[in-house]
């Protein structure tokens, strides 16, 4: 997956596409995380911040912070973790963006166990539950008009 992120990055960058470069880098970041390279997450994640703070791009900024607080995770930096997924719910819940939100939450769970807090984990759980629960009886409009002769 890296070269094709490393290939996409590339793409974007000659194309001149900003949106297109922060997600190549969101996307480069998460191959990082779960390739366990924690430091080049941090470093791809955090030019991508700084790219979505100049360009004021809400969206990216959750998503970075969503990323950067589950690298802090594995990192066993559970109050730096917090911090970074509740500023990342934030950003979230300010655009709607239900799915993440979903994401947020279980990253939080996550935390809750790291610390020692099951039951706290539990309510986090039943959060994301609940944002799941609400996308998967949702239609997009795109869809609604095609699907609706079934």
């Amino acid at each position: 997956a890296e070269p094709l992120g490393r290939e996409a990055l590339r793409r974007m960058r000659a194309l001149g596409d900003t949106e297109g470069v922060i997600w190549a880098l969101i996307n480069l970041g998460a191959i990082a995380r779960y390739s366990a390279d924690l430091d080049g997450a941090d470093l791809l994640l955090g030019q991508c911040l700084d790219l979505c703070e100049d360009m004021s791009f809400r969206e990216g900024v959750g998503w970075v912070l969503n990323q950067q607080g589950a690298v802090a995770r594995l990192r066993g930096d559970s109050e730096r973790a917090l911090g970074l997924q509740r500023a990342s719910l934030a950003e979230h819940q300010m655009l709607g963006d239900r799915w993440r939100e979903a994401s947020g939450y279980d990253e939080l769970a996550a935390i809750a166990i790291q610390l020692g807090d099951p039951a706290e984990a539990a309510r986090q759980l039943a959060a994301a539950e609940d944002k799941h629960e609400s996308l998967a009886h949702e239609l997009t409009p795109v869809f609604s008009s095609e699907l609706a002769p079934f």
